[in-house]
């Protein structure tokens, strides 16, 4: 065994715990910093999910809009816009799907003037804008989406 050796001990004045101190500060700081980071990402990824939510109930409201064709009619035969509502079929009482149906005139229908008597057919023009909401439960806005379509029938008639 090495004789201590005791005239160096006034030189040592704690450097490791000096160094150490600094080491864990480095560390909390690059842990609090991770965490933050973390919570960002774990945000920004249910932000993402409520406004793919709010867009696929936008384009239920529009799809069901489109696809029953008595909408189209009763918008054509009464000349005011029509809403349909889809809360009731998306599966979650907070998503909410409206879209509203639109007359905007008729002309000539495109493609259909090859060995067709001129003025024996005609489109109907129609546009369909629809909203997907996702709320919160005390009445708040999560997200929102919107979508403009426009559709249009061929149809016999007349100018």
């Amino acid at each position: 065994m090495y004789p201590l050796d005791l005239s160096r001990l006034p030189y040592q004045r704690g450097s490791a715990l000096i160094i150490s101190l600094i080491v864990l500060a480095v560390l909390a700081v690059l842990s609090v910093t991770g965490m933050r980071s973390s919570r960002l990402e774990e945000t920004m990824s249910a932000n993402a999910l409520q406004q793919n939510i709010a867009f696929q109930a936008a384009e239920s409201a529009m799809q069901r809009a489109l696809s029953n064709t008595t909408n189209l009619n009763s918008v054509l035969s009464s000349g005011t816009n029509l809403s349909i509502s889809d809360a009731a079929d998306l599966g979650a009482s907070n998503v909410v799907g409206n879209a509203l149906v639109g007359y905007l005139g008729q002309g000539p229908a495109p493609g259909y003037s090859v060995g067709v008597n001129k003025g024996s057919l005609v489109s109907y023009k129609f546009v369909v804008e629809s909203t997907g909401q996702v709320t919160i439960p005390g009445g708040g806005v999560l997200s929102e989406s919107r979508m403009s379509q426009g559709a249009y029938r061929v149809a016999p008639g007349g100018f």
